[in-house]
């Protein structure tokens, strides 16, 4: 779907990015941006449906946390990338960060994940056991059924 699409191509143009800056970056760009590409691939990877059918708790304890881990390290990758000057090889704090769209991508990729973050609440459940393979939940409220229900015990361990 669009999840996994999106995330493929921003991997891809990521990986393209940083192999075109390869050449002229320093090592602190090389090893922050190294790392996060890493990050991004296991995270993919994690995603994989065989991955996420016979080990769905690793699968969401790799996607979260490698995911968030990404995201930190590429606000490193953005910071490190604006300050650094490639003329004079040095980095400078007084640059201005309005001037690179990668700051407002890496702005609203930002607000896209934590967005939903927001939207959790805990909410009356009931459980009807239907037989002994399949339960039929009941939200209270304002959540319908099928409709972005989540089952979770921990909200930032699980998101089933």
């Amino acid at each position: 779907g669009f999840h996994s699409g999106f995330a493929l191509s921003g991997i891809g143009w990521f990986v393209y990015g940083t192999q075109q800056l390869w050449d002229q970056a320093p090592r602190r760009i090389k090893i922050v941006s190294a790392l996060c590409a890493a990050f991004l691939c296991i995270t993919a990877m994690a995603a994989f449906q065989l991955i996420r059918f016979y080990c769905h708790n690793v699968f969401e304890h790799l996607h979260r946390l490698i995911g968030w881990s990404s995201i930190g390290l590429l606000w490193c990758v953005v910071y490190f990338t604006n300050t650094f000057n490639p003329i004079t090889k040095e980095y400078s704090d007084q640059y201005n960060f309005t001037h690179k769209e990668n700051t407002y991508l890496t702005i609203a990729l930002t607000i896209c994940i934590i967005v939903p973050w927001f939207t959790c609440r805990k909410v009356p459940v009931e459980v009807h056991v239907a037989s002994e393979k399949a339960v039929i939940i009941k939200f209270q409220g304002c959540v319908q059924p099928g409709l972005l229900g989540r089952v979770a015990r921990s909200p930032l361990s699980d998101w089933h």
